[in-house]
């Protein structure tokens, strides 16, 4: 079964939804059978809900059991309410720890055969830091930049409007 993993941003507008949504729609034509979604806050969720209302296969890979107690009340009940979504969840550990959403990258990384990101090239952050990792295993990575909006497969832009 080919797998697909989501990484992006925390902080992003709505208007990346119908980016998401090519995304998915790329993945599902290279034979994508299934996705997943770390969870965190942003590209995370908004892309879990997507999939929800799309009826595709996913599974919420959550870095750990506590992953949301630095989170605000409302932010903790969306994520809840995404999570009971999920048709599949992998708990990688019990208590937050200084690395557990790198751990979580790199277990996605490694059951996945593509990167799905909604990055703007910023040569930091966890997104960064993923898309790099998933270079390094030889993944096609194909990007959506949330302020250009456009796709990005490898090195290739391809507009969407």
């Amino acid at each position: 079964m080919k797998s697909a993993f989501f990484t992006g941003h925390r902080t992003i507008p709505l208007s990346v939804t119908p980016g998401i949504e090519q995304l998915v729609a790329i993945a599902n034509k290279q034979g994508v059978e299934h996705f997943y979604i770390g969870m965190a806050l942003g590209t995370d969720q908004l892309t879990a809900q997507i999939l929800s209302k799309m009826q595709l296969p996913w599974t919420a890979v959550v870095p750990c059991r506590d992953q949301d107690k630095f989170w605000s009340q409302s932010q903790k009940q969306k994520y809840h309410h995404i999570l009971s979504l999920a048709p599949d969840k992998i708990y990688l550990a019990d208590k937050y720890y200084t690395g557990c959403l790198n751990q979580r990258n790199l277990w996605m990384i490694n059951n996945s055969q593509l990167c799905l990101s909604v990055w703007d090239g910023r040569q930091h952050g966890g997104t960064f830091h993923a898309v790099n990792q998933a270079r390094r295993k030889n993944l096609t990575i194909i990007n959506f930049h949330p302020q250009k909006h456009l796709i990005e497969p490898v090195l290739i832009q391809l507009s969407l409007f």
